[in-house]
């Protein structure tokens, strides 16, 4: 070959085949999502509105089966409890396990000499001295009921009474089986009928409950 020949040209590539989807297929697929999501949104609110359709037929169906007027329900009358009167406490217990007791008297003054401690007191409303006598049935030397906060006097209609503070009340000392007489002075309006006297010595261990008379 001669030392001028001209080199020929190398020759072309061969043609490459297109890689990935089609450029038809994206178009085609937002298409059908586009037309369930349009289906799926016309049949909910069909179905929403043959519901309501649905329930609102048979509300006027039960409506139109009720009649004009409900009777109304008459309520029974409520009994009222008759209130018996509330009277004093029973008068069952005459020991207060220390000493027995018994009522011996009830008398009425408007004034009452008290000469343990040498005064005269004049009542507000009527004193009434109540005698009473107190065995010791314990097995100790004891003092019976006779201040303020150990003796309580009740009306015939259950209200309670104190014995009067200003007078000098004390006993002397008992021994087991032996007895005192003494009185309570209690102060009140004129005419109150007593009928339960309760006394408890500070060393009793008990409650006496006794029924007082004039």
């Amino acid at each position: 070959m001669a030392a001028n020949t001209p080199t020929p040209p190398p020759p072309a590539p061969a043609p490459q085949r297109p890689t990935g989807a089609p450029r038809w297929l994206l178009p085609a697929a937002i298409g059908a999502v586009a037309g369930l999501l349009i289906g799926f949104t016309a049949g909910w609110f069909g179905f929403r509105a043959y519901l309501t359709a649905s329930m609102n037929a048979a509300a006027e169906e039960i409506e139109a089966g009720l009649p004009d007027e409900m009777p109304l329900e008459e309520a029974e009358p409520v009994e009222e409890e008759e209130e018996g009167p509330v009277g004093p406490p029973a008068a069952d217990s005459p020991d207060d396990g220390l000493f027995e007791y018994t009522a011996t008297g009830m008398e009425r003054k408007t004034s009452y000499n008290d000469s343990d401690c040498g005064q005269t007191h004049r009542a507000e409303g009527e004193f009434v001295v109540i005698g009473l006598n107190a065995e010791n049935v314990g097995s100790v030397p004891g003092m019976p009921a006779v201040s303020m906060g150990e003796v309580t006097a009740y009306d015939a209609a259950g209200a309670a009474y104190s014995t009067f503070d200003d007078i000098c009340s004390f006993t002397e000392e008992v021994n087991p089986g032996g007895s005192t007489d003494y009185e309570v002075v209690i102060e009140a309006p004129e005419g109150t009928e007593f009928a339960v006297l309760e006394l408890a010595g500070y060393e009793a261990p008990d409650v006496a409950m006794i029924e007082v008379k004039e």
